[in-house]
């Protein structure tokens, strides 16, 4: 029979028998975890850790899985037993909700994987999550908080220190764009933090817009090596709101035909030459 791979990647077919370069070897595969043990249990004795998992749980979907319940489609909760036997559910508390509907169903088949701590256990939430279901930023942010991982950690660190919050509802100091700005703290966190802080000052009582901060976090970190963007023009900038510089990136946007932090800096350079005798160049 022809192996599956050979219709798509060659260099992914069967190492031959006597090749001692392994599949493993050659591509630098990880090993992982140790696999799980297959249990089924009791709905009762199930946990779902509000610590570190989402907060926004949708009951529409809860109800549509109880409502057409199909063994075939649930497929295996993912569990992990702590200490004293807690099975904490770090995959699938949706399914796990909606068997509570169900009087007719009691037992559930689940993988239950051991980890050292919950540090852990919320690093295979966000990994899982991130590979197999669109769990927002936002959700995936905090339980990055709780697995200590430090670039969460350091970015923060920043938002408390402004009075900022991450919120996927956009209102007076919050954000919704906490991947943009953990992209800019790892590039230069001093110069992420004045962006914020000069972003809170453009979004008034809006919630910071993730357009106008990447665009000038990159116009900043551009011209860097020559001025800074801030101290020297930042008062233009303070000219306008949020949602004008919001207007005028979009309409740079649909002059280009593209998008992209890049598009986002010249919309906002051409707000602080506007009016300008001495341009700043691009």
């Amino acid at each position: 029979m022809q192996n599956i791979l050979d219709k798509t990647d060659k260099s992914l077919s069967p190492v031959p028998r006597g090749n001692d370069v392994s599949k493993r070897v050659k591509f630098k595969w990880s090993s992982g975890g140790p696999p799980g043990e297959f249990r089924e249990i009791s709905k009762y004795d199930l946990f779902i850790d509000g610590d570190y998992q989402r907060d926004c749980v949708s009951h529409a979907k809860i109800l549509e899985i109880a409502r057409e319940w199909d063994w075939l489609l649930f497929g295996t909760l993912s569990l992990v037993e702590r200490p004293e036997r807690i099975m904490a559910v770090f995959d699938g508390g949706h399914r796990t909700r909606a068997s509570f509907y169900r009087d007719d169903i009691d037992l559930l088949p689940c993988l239950v994987h051991k980890f050292d701590d919950v540090s852990a256990e919320a690093k295979a939430y966000v990994a899982r999550n991130t590979m197999v279901s669109a769990v927002s930023s936002t959700d995936r942010h905090r339980a990055s908080i709780c697995a200590q991982e430090p670039l969460a950690l350091r970015t923060q660190a920043i938002l408390d220190g402004l009075g900022l919050t991450v919120n996927r509802t956009a209102r007076q100091n919050t954000v919704r764009c906490i991947n943009t700005i953990k992209r800019a703290v790892s590039h230069d966190e001093e110069l992420a933090q004045r962006c914020l802080r000069m972003c809170m000052l453009l979004a008034d009582e809006e919630g910071i817009n993730a357009q106008v901060f990447s665009g000038l976090f990159c116009l900043c970190e551009r011209k860097s090596g020559q001025m800074d963007v801030l101290k020297r023009h930042g008062d233009r900038l303070l000219r306008h709101n949020q949602r004008e510089l919001t207007i005028k990136i979009r309409q740079r946007r649909s002059e280009e035909g593209k998008g992209g932090q890049l598009v986002a800096a010249r919309a906002l350079l051409g707000v602080i030459n506007h009016g300008l005798h001495n341009k700043v160049p691009w």
